[in-house]
């Protein structure tokens, strides 16, 4: 079934650019941070990171890679993201170098992180996207 494949349906929503896809994301982060915190016998704070993580990487990246917007709202969009109080204190918390991903995606965490280098991203994709 291609609708529960979302790994190979392009059309998936993690897979393709959708405008509000952060808002929906930050729903899902917040009403599972408030479940999890509620926990008594478990600190889940190191997961509720890594999820969030994986979101920015998800909708930050589409961002960052779609041609449906200017370079300049791409970089600001994901800016904005970046910028957020919760987005800033997980990546004040987590350990990058200890993270088990490859060392692309520990350096395009850094760039998360510090917020530079995103224009450098953006001009990356497009030459991708030329040579293909």
């Amino acid at each position: 079934n291609a609708f529960c494949d979302y790994y190979r349906n392009d059309q998936s929503a993690t897979h393709k650019y959708v405008p509000d896809k952060w808002n929906d994301y930050e729903k899902l982060y917040f009403e599972m941070a408030k479940y999890f915190m509620k926990c008594k016998d478990y600190n889940f704070s190191e997961q509720l990171n890594r999820v969030l993580l994986f979101l920015i990487y998800n909708a930050v990246g589409e961002i960052l890679s779609t041609h449906e917007l200017k370079d300049t709202e791409k970089v600001k969009k994901s800016r904005e993201i970046l910028s957020k109080a919760y987005v800033r204190k997980m990546f004040s918390e987590i350990k990058i170098r200890s993270l088990q991903i490859p060392w692309k995606l520990k350096v395009l965490t850094y760039i998360f992180k510090y917020r530079i280098g995103l224009r450098g991203f953006v001009f990356n994709q497009k030459l991708k996207r030329r040579n293909n």
